[in-house]
């Protein structure tokens, strides 16, 4: 599976049957998740901690707003790693620039 497009709807990734755009993260999701990404990505650093499941949990609940019957093991099975590692650092970044843009210029 690969990353097909990005844009302010989300991340289109491919699909064993077409496509699926994964939304990006909301405020209240960023707001809600943010700290125990932070933690975790300090981990990461260490190569330590669990590398897919935190990534997983909060992608599988944004996707789960566009398609509500999704579960994990479907977003896990359709999921490589390379293609969850560029999904998830696609979706904070473009939900991180959204989130910017809504409040205007940073100074």
């Amino acid at each position: 599976m690969t990353i097909i497009a990005k844009s302010v709807e989300g991340v289109e990734i491919s699909w064993p049957d077409g496509s699926r755009v994964i939304p990006l993260f909301t405020r209240d999701e960023m707001i809600l998740w943010w700290p125990q990404v932070a933690a975790a990505m300090l981990e990461w650093k260490k190569n330590e901690g669990d590398v897919i499941e935190l990534p997983i949990t909060i992608i599988l609940t944004a996707a789960q707003r566009r398609y509500p019957a999704m579960t994990r093991e479907e977003l896990e099975n359709n999921l490589t790693p390379a293609t969850l590692r560029d999904l998830w650092q696609e979706l904070w970044a473009l939900s991180v620039t959204m989130l910017a843009d809504e409040r205007g210029p940073v100074q």
